[in-house]
This record gives structure tokens, sequence and C-alpha cells, in this order.
């Protein structure tokens, strides 16, 4: 399946604000981000 990092950062977006998934940001222990850790509710 192809898709653009757009349309994927829509879709996560779209089911963040439905309530199908909670984003939580990461970071390192020197404070620098890292990826975020998505839950499926």
């Amino acid at each position: 399946m192809k898709l653009s990092r757009s349309t994927v950062k829509r879709a996560l977006h779209d089911l963040e604000q439905h309530g199908y998934l909670e984003k939580t940001p990461r970071h390192r222990a020197n404070g620098s981000s890292t990826s975020n850790l998505y839950t499926v509710r």
C-alpha cells in the first residue's frame, strides 16, 4: 500500500480527534524528541 506521509498524518489526526487513538509525545533522556506513542482506545 502506497500512502504519502501527509495522508498517514491526517488519518492519525482524524482517529485521535474521534477518540480512537491517544497520542503520547515521548522524549529521550537528553530532552530531545523521539517517536510518539499511539494507543488504541
